[in-house]
């Protein structure tokens, strides 16, 4: 997910880092918000599926001197504690169970298309109540900043973001009622695994954040690094006053499906795979995977080509190809959403040799499959640009073409 800034997308490789083998699995980009949010996370040792929560209040682009009027929150990743005590705050637990009831109405958007949108997800007086305790915590926030690991860097580097601060939720005192009955309820978790029972959700990540205006944003990134069992991502915006041209949407990348850009609109609950702000871990003894559809019988002449792209919509190297597609958006982002301190600026100079690497490997994968003796040479792409100028034809072209392959979002 990548914040929509005034100056456009963002994209963020947080620990996608030139050399890392491990580029997100994500396919959601968000806009740059400006506002108030949490964000918590209770941090269990090693992979877990974990759903996480994240609350913001956004503020569009209002001038500074309106920052004090914020009146919008963002839940933007929820995590619940399976062992977690449940909180005993008045009208929260049925307002979250109410919740419960709707959420598998998801699941089939969610295992088809990788996202869902619910609007009137929760009780305005549920959103109010997180709101008011999100607002009362602005002063003991502290500054956001990602640790990324640089090919020939001893130490890892710290990446400052503007304007945007947080805290976990961890951290928030008892007296914050709502948001630690949200913190400890396993409803919204417990939910989400009947709608998507490969999920196995386990545990959670909850964050309470900041965006002050300015500009203030996230990159376009993957919320998921390697094996860390980040799974799922949930957003609940609660803009009472949202406008169009206010800032904050959020655009969803499930390439090589087209992007979609969502309004924050309040109450509207957004559920994505793999997302910016909030995370479902799996339990390292999840193994299963859900069952993919069987693939569509290639065209005459074009089995190697059908065949190598049912393998790339089930490997981790769509994700490259993601950023290889969207690497001027990415770079864009990044500059967009980060401090110009001498640690981004070694950062940034890796990233053109991360897109290099990246268009060298998809070049070779074409190469390969144009090897085959059932390869179409006439129509087979022989460049990285040529096969996605193919992919944006074949997925987002209308018609959409019935040849091509799902994407199993929750494999």
């Amino acid at each position: 997910a990548v914040p929509r800034c005034d100056d456009g997308a963002h994209l963020d490789g947080r620990n996608n880092c030139p050399g890392n083998e491990g580029l997100e699995t994500g396919r959601s980009l968000m806009h740059c918000i400006d506002g108030i949010g949490i964000a918590a996370g209770n941090r269990a040792s090693g992979p877990a599926n974990v759903i996480t929560v994240a609350f913001v209040t956004e503020l569009g682009d209002l001038p500074a001197m309106q920052v004090t009027g914020v009146d919008a929150t963002k839940i933007s990743s929820f995590v619940i504690n399976t062992d977690g005590v449940a909180g005993s705050v008045q009208g929260t637990t049925e307002n979250m169970e109410c919740a419960g009831r709707i959420l598998p109405q998801a699941g089939p958007s969610l295992l088809q298309n990788g996202y869902a949108v619910m609007d009137n997800a929760f009780h305005p007086s549920l959103a109010q109540a997180l709101k008011a305790e999100i607002q009362s915590l602005r002063g003991d926030l502290y500054a956001n900043a990602t640790h990324v690991f640089v090919v020939g860097k001893d130490e890892p580097l710290l990446l400052e973001k503007d304007h945007i601060h947080e805290m976990e939720l961890l951290t928030v005192p008892p007296s914050h009622a709502h948001l630690n009955q949200w913190f400890h309820n396993p409803i919204l978790r417990e939910s989400l695994n009947s709608a998507i029972p490969s999920l196995e959700a386990a545990r959670h990540m909850i964050k309470v954040q900041f965006n002050e205006g300015h500009g203030g944003c996230f990159p376009m990134h993957f919320d998921t690094y390697g094996d860390d069992g980040k799974c799922l991502t949930a957003i609940l915006y609660l803009n009472e006053e949202w406008v169009h041209g206010h800032g904050g949407e959020l655009e969803l990348f499930p390439f090589p499906h087209a992007p979609v850009t969502i309004a924050p609109l309040f109450n509207r609950l957004v559920l994505f795979s793999y997302c910016l702000t909030t995370w479902l871990y799996r339990s390292p003894q999840a193994t299963s995977s859900p069952p993919l559809l069987p693939p569509p019988p290639p065209l005459k002449g074009e089995e190697s080509y059908h065949r190598m792209l049912r393998k790339l919509m089930i490997s981790p190297f769509r994700r490259h190809l993601a950023k290889l597609r969207y690497a001027d958006a990415w770079k864009q982002s990044l500059v967009a959403s980060h401090k110009p301190t001498p640690a981004f600026h070694a950062y940034l100079d890796t990233f053109h040799n991360d897109i290099a690497a990246i268009d060298a490997a998809t070049l070779k994968m074409l190469k390969t499959f144009a090897a085959s003796k059932d390869t179409d040479k006439t129509t087979f792409p022989t460049t990285p640009a040529a096969f996605l100028r193919r992919l944006h034809l074949e997925f987002q072209g209308t018609p959409k073409k019935m040849s091509t392959p799902p994407v199993p979002w929750w494999h």
